[in-house]
């Protein structure tokens, strides 16, 4: 007799895939110097200031946990990270 086990919902596996990404931009960002003044991080995205757009997007993110705006706000940091990564 094979006992089948059941995978977790799909709005559960999303939940948790998401809740992964949280908490990884979360520890790089608490975990990483931001700079001080503007960054740019394309012809038409400029961050004037670092440290505050990150402290805003990730109160964003915790107040919309996986809304459809929450995604944006995730996406944007993502990208800070990967030019904090590749330019520091």
């Amino acid at each position: 007799m094979q006992v089948q086990i059941e995978s977790p919902a799909p709005k559960q596996r999303i939940k948790a895939h998401w809740k992964h990404v949280t908490d990884d931009l979360e520890l790089f960002f608490e975990n990483t110097a931001l700079p001080i003044g503007m960054v740019r991080l394309s012809r038409w995205e400029t961050i004037e200031d670092v440290p505050s757009m990150v402290e805003h997007h990730l109160d964003v993110i915790r107040a919309s946990y996986c809304t459809r705006d929450f995604v944006a706000y995730v996406q944007r940091l993502q990208k800070l990270k990967m030019y904090l990564i590749n330019n520091h």
